[in-house]
């Protein structure tokens, strides 16, 4: 038909247009670049068709490309819109990585005792049930993760059993900050939870992106997850005020769980487990089911190190025993490290009657901050056969406890 023939032009086209790109590139040097070829768009959209179009003339020009599908949500448009019919249609050669964007305030919605209602307005560091949504969250991108995996190493789909990675290019607790138009605070200069809206980079967003970036590094499913980021958004950088820069909270939490968990990539996850109060609220955030407190562990360098990650709003008791077949003379001793908010520079809110956007604390964050990267204390097991018991530890609420055996 004239419709049918206007796309299939469309098509060609947009392998024209990729490939002159990719070429000009090229030439330039820069080769072997990650494309997501198609920003979000509707899911009535013929994605696998416009991937294949736009993949094809990107690899004509540089054959070391490496491409993404088109950004798609998990649990709506990556499988049943886009993995499926691309893979069905064309096959895996023209998909390296699938890519999603994600946000735990997509459903835009608030729990309470008669139901979902809308929630208008920043969030804030004192809207408590819906911080407590938030963190329930957490647990669904590695359960997305583990379906899309399944889903791409199925011979039916993929008979040759081709590696295909998984991206999360855009991932935060928040779909939408309040930067620039913040609440304003009425306590200035002193610290008030209804001015801090800034979720994703205050200690709030350090830990929420801890929980799920340590459930996706357990899970070995994902490949590479990226924080998005720009000034007036989401950034993870923002004006000091002597016109330099500094680095906000989730900077360190991201630098705590590299640096001095172990976090890295190739690092060696071994089993963790926790028991305890779980989220109360599973049935509305997509079966998520797991402790508020959260364990994970990492060997690195010869030592183990523990992460207890709290994502309630409320102090948690941990006890902590680790099995392990080597006692001796093995050390008992750990080093304690603590990120919560009474570690890290807070976010004071802008002054009442002012437009600007407020500021974290301190004339200069990063010594605030620095804070969480010291110890904060030494613990001693107590050995029993091939058993190690810590000391019973209080969990602060909205924090990451690091455990480092000495």
């Amino acid at each position: 038909s004239e419709a049918a023939e206007g796309r299939s032009n469309q098509y060609a086209e947009m392998s024209q247009v990729t490939r002159g790109i990719a070429a000009g590139l090229s030439e330039r040097g820069l080769k072997g670049l990650i494309w997501e070829t198609i920003y979000e768009i509707g899911h009535t959209m013929p994605m696998a068709d416009i991937h294949y179009s736009a993949a094809r003339g990107i690899r004509e020009a540089d054959p070391k490309a490496k491409l993404m599908g088109p950004a798609t949500w998990p649990g709506w448009t990556v499988e049943e819109r886009f993995v499926k019919p691309f893979l069905s249609k064309y096959g895996p050669e023209l998909l390296d990585f699938v890519t999603m964007h994600s946000y735990a305030d997509n459903e835009h919605g608030l729990w309470n005792a008669s139901g979902w209602k809308e929630r208008k307005g920043p969030i804030t560091m004192a809207d408590g049930l819906f911080l407590t949504y938030l963190m329930e969250t957490t647990p669904k991108y590695v359960e997305w993760c583990r379906s899309l995996k399944k889903l791409l190493n199925d011979p039916k789909l993929n008979p040759r059993g081709k590696p295909i990675g998984i991206v999360f290019t855009e991932f935060d607790a928040l779909a939408e900050s309040a930067y620039g138009r913040n609440p304003e605070n009425v306590d200035w200069p002193n610290y008030r939870e209804e001015a801090d809206c800034y979720l994703n980079t205050n200690h709030f967003g350090g830990v929420w992106c801890a929980s799920v970036l340590c459930h996706l590094a357990a899970s070995g499913c994902l490949d590479i997850a990226c924080k998005f980021n720009t000034r007036q958004f989401y950034g993870l950088i923002d004006n000091a005020p002597d016109g330099g820069f500094y680095r906000q909270p989730v900077w360190f939490a991201w630098k705590l769980l590299q640096d001095v968990a172990g976090m890295k990539p190739g690092a060696r996850l071994v089993y963790a487990e926790a028991r305890g109060p779980r989220d109360k609220a599973k049935e509305h955030v997509g079966g998520a089911d797991t402790p508020w407190v959260e364990a994970f562990a990492v060997r690195s360098k010869g030592s183990l190190r523990l992460i207890l990650i709290n994502r309630s709003l409320e102090a948690q008791e941990a006890a902590v025993q680790i099995t392990t077949l080597r006692t001796g003379n093995r050390s008992s001793s750990f080093i304690r490290y603590v990120f919560a908010q009474d570690r890290v520079a807070r976010f004071i809110g802008r002054k009442a009657g002012t437009k600007g956007e407020g500021s974290f604390e301190g004339a200069q964050p990063d010594d605030l901050s620095n804070g969480c990267l010291l110890p904060s204390s030494e613990l001693t097991a107590r050995k029993e056969g091939n058993v190690l018991r810590l000391p019973d530890l209080t969990c602060p609420p909205i924090s990451i406890t690091i455990l480092v055996m000495k």
